[in-house]
């Protein structure tokens, strides 16, 4: 009887290493991590890939994500006023277009602060 080969896929495995600290080299670890938001383990892999770890970008990207989504809010609210009343006056479109400048501003001062 022919055996059936079964292909799945798979996340790149992992090697699990050990490795050893100095009690302030473990203090460092983890306080790296915490700042970062991130587990220890995720944090090594960053220092390791990128050889650093700015915890900026974590504080700068929850920011725009709230403010973005603040903002996405306000426009869907627009919209389903327009649709349930059908109108689509001068005052919204004026709301509308303060809302995306505000989005593309936002964009553009984290864009230079990430540079």
């Amino acid at each position: 009887m022919k055996e059936k080969q079964i292909t799945t896929k798979s996340r790149t495995a992992r090697q699990n290493r050990t490795f050893r600290l100095s009690d302030y080299e473990s203090r460092k670890l983890s306080e790296g991590a915490k700042a970062a938001r991130m587990n220890e383990s995720k944090y090594v892999r960053e220092l390791i890939i990128h050889g650093g770890v700015d915890a900026t970008h974590a504080e700068d990207r929850r920011n725009l994500i709230r403010q973005v989504s603040g903002i996405a809010t306000n426009i869907n609210q627009m919209a389903k006023h327009c649709n349930e009343t059908g109108w689509f006056g001068s005052t919204d479109a004026r709301r509308m277009k303060e809302a995306l400048d505000a989005v593309l501003e936002l964009l553009k001062e984290l864009i230079e602060r990430w540079r």
